[in-house]
């Protein structure tokens, strides 16, 4: 697991997906999300937003991923 030392995941997901009217899809990536916090700790910086009026692609992660990314919280 050292391979992911200092890597910075960030995921997102839209809770107004026509793709995913069960939900089963946002559960599964939540489920994804607590894995890599429990597996990787602080082994690389995560995050995991949900966009709670945003359809399938939410526009807001590609900005919100890059500035998550490249300037430091």
């Amino acid at each position: 697991m050292d391979q992911f030392n200092g890597q910075e995941i960030f995921i997102t997901n839209g809770l107004q997906d026509p793709l995913d009217a069960d939900g089963s899809f946002e559960k599964e990536i939540a489920v994804f999300s607590g894995e890599i916090k429990s597996k990787l700790g602080s082994r690389v910086r995560h995050k995991y937003v949900t966009y709670e009026d945003e359809g399938h692609v939410p526009y807001h992660s590609l900005y919100d991923g890059l500035k998550f990314v490249f300037l430091s919280e």
